[in-house]
């Protein structure tokens, strides 16, 4: 599979779309020519700009991971979607997991998204850059996936779910303590502090905006604990 950004397309439309280029059922390696191959439209807006995609593969659950820019005249975002192997050739678009940004307004844009996984861990990994005032921020982050991953609670494991998560978040521990917990935004800022006792805790997170988290447990005796996890 073959993803990249394309200014004008079928429709005249101007301005930018993620295309997929795939092959053909009837795809021969041994005779290897353009007209083996299929294209279509992974995500296509016509009130913002589509650009800068990267794409990768998840080799445990049999899943593309694609991330891309989402630029109109007064924002920009990160646009993070997942498909499975089987629906990933054909016309309908990638379907939408989660910004995995903070929307930005005014003069602020992101370029130059980047995703890879560790397949052993299933740890989906972003990079992408920031431009405003004149300056260019390098911005990392990672969350953990549970998509196929079994649940139970390692030693010494954070476990979040669901994950990507819409109204609520599970936090689970596997010994009981008195946990303090604080939650950060991607760029640092902290939104939210509470504690609890015990080895599960429900939080509402219906006041947090779209976007990727830091969560981060310390015990009474000082031991630290993370995990991340996305808002939709």
């Amino acid at each position: 599979m073959i993803i990249y950004s394309s200014f004008y397309n079928d429709y005249c439309e101007e301005d930018w779309d993620v295309l997929r280029v795939y092959p053909r059922p009837s795809y021969n390696l041994s005779a290897h020519t353009l007209d083996n191959l299929n294209w279509s439209f992974a995500a296509a807006f016509s009130f913002a700009n589509d650009e800068c995609a990267d794409i990768t593969y998840d080799k445990v659950n049999n899943n593309y991971l694609l991330v891309f820019t989402q630029n109109s005249e007064n924002e920009s975002k990160i646009d993070y979607r997942t498909v499975s192997y089987i629906d990933a050739v054909g016309d309908q678009a990638f379907p939408h997991t989660a910004f995995v940004s903070l929307n930005t307004t005014g003069d602020y844009r992101y370029y130059s998204p980047v995703i890879d996984i560790d397949p052993t861990r299933t740890e989906v990994c972003f990079a992408h850059e920031l431009f405003g005032n004149g300056t260019t921020q390098l911005l990392f982050d990672s969350e953990w996936s549970t998509v196929g991953v079994e649940e139970g609670v390692a030693d010494g494991a954070l476990i979040i779910s669901p994950n990507p998560a819409t109204d609520h978040i599970m936090l689970r521990m596997s010994e009981e303590n008195v946990y303090s917990v604080s939650l950060f935004n991607m760029i640092g800022k902290e939104v939210a502090v509470f504690a609890f006792t015990g080895t599960e805790f429900s939080y509402d997170i219906t006041t947090l905006p779209a976007g990727l988290y830091l969560v981060k447990l310390t015990t009474k005796a000082g031991e630290d604990f993370s995990a991340k996890f996305i808002v939709k």
